[in-house]
C-alpha cells in the first residue's frame, strides 16, 4: 500500500511539472508570436533609434521626451524622490510586483500604473493617478471606444491629443505618443509583449492596437488625463522667454568683446 501511494504521489508530481512546463511554453509561444508573427507593429527599444521630433513638433516636449527614452522617467527609489531610477528603453524595468517606485506628485507603485504615471510628470509636473485629482495643469477624457475602423475619429472627437496623453484601461496605462489615420504610437513599460517589465515604443496599426491593447473592444480605454491647452500655452510661452534671453544674453556677451577688441 505505501508503494502505491509513494507511487501516486510521483505521478502527481510528475503531472504538475508537466502542466506547468505547458503553460511556460504557451506563455513563451504567446511571445513568440506576438513578437515575430503578428503583423501591425514595429517595436523600439533603443534610446538611439529615435527622438521625441519624430513624435512632436515642439520642440520643448521633444526633448523632455528624449530624456525619457533615455531613462529619467521620473521614478525614485525612496519616498522623498532623491533617488532616481532610470527606466530607459529596451530594459526590463519595471515589471509587475518588481521594486515598488515613487513619482514626486505623491504616487507610489509599480509595473506599467507607475512608469506611465512617472512620464507624464516629467512631461507635464503632475501624476494621472486614477483620474480623481483636482489637477493643476491637465483635465480628463472619460471613455474612448470603437472599432479599428473608427479609433482614430473617435480619439479626435473627444480632443485626445496627439502627444503626451496619458490612458488607462482596466488591466494597462500607456501614453499616446502621436496618432493620425495610419496608425498610432505608444509608449508603455511592462509591455504587452509578456508583460515581462519592457519598456519600449510601439508604432502600430489601427488594427494593432485595437486587437492587442483594447483586447479586440473588450477593454476599451476607460480614461485619458492629458495636459491643458492652456497649460501647454504657458510652457510655450516660458520656452520662448527663455530662448530670447539665452540670445540677449550672447549678443551682451558679444558686445562686451568687440569693447574689450575696441571694436566697434
Amino acid at each position: 500500500m505505501k508503494d502505491r501511494i509513494r507511487m501516486l504521489m510521483a505521478l502527481v508530481c510528475v503531472a504538475a511539472l508537466l502542466c506547468g512546463s505547458g503553460l511556460n511554453r504557451a506563455e513563451a509561444s504567446y511571445e513568440d508570436e506576438t513578437e515575430n508573427d503578428i503583423p501591425g507593429a514595429v517595436w523600439i527599444r533603443n534610446p538611439e533609434e529615435t527622438s521625441g521630433s519624430r513624435y512632436t513638433g515642439d520642440g520643448f516636449l521633444a526633448r523632455r521626451l528624449d530624456e525619457v527614452f533615455r531613462g529619467h522617467a521620473g521614478l525614485y527609489t525612496d519616498y522623498e524622490c532623491t533617488e532616481e531610477y532610470l527606466a530607459p528603453l529596451g530594459t526590463y524595468s519595471v515589471p509587475n510586483w518588481g521594486e515598488m517606485l515613487n513619482v514626486p506628485d505623491n504616487q507610489r507603485g509599480w509595473s506599467c500604473y507607475i512608469y506611465a504615471n512617472g512620464v507624464y510628470y516629467s512631461l507635464f509636473g503632475e501624476c494621472p493617478g486614477d483620474a480623481t485629482h483636482e489637477y493643476r495643469n491637465s483635465e480628463v477624457i472619460w471613455g474612448v471606444d470603437g472599432t479599428a475602423e473608427t479609433l482614430c475619429d473617435n480619439l479626435r472627437q473627444a480632443g485626445v491629443i496627439t502627444c503626451g496623453a496619458y490612458c488607462r484601461n482596466l488591466s494597462h496605462s500607456f501614453l499616446i505618443l502621436h496618432y493620425d489615420e495610419d496608425g498610432i504610437v505608444l509608449l508603455d513599460g511592462n509591455s504587452i509583449n509578456g508583460y515581462n517589465g519592457l519598456v519600449q515604443v510601439t508604432e502600430a496599426t489601427w488594427e494593432y492596437f485595437y486587437r492587442y491593447f483594447l483586447a479586440g473592444g473588450e477593454n476599451p480605454i476607460q480614461h485619458v488625463v492629458q495636459p491643458t491647452l492652456a497649460y501647454l500655452s504657458r510652457e510655450r510661452v516660458a520656452e520662448m522667454a527663455e530662448v530670447l534671453a539665452s540670445i540677449q544674453r550672447q549678443n551682451r556677451a558679444n558686445l562686451e568683446i568687440r569693447a574689450i577688441k575696441g571694436i566697434r
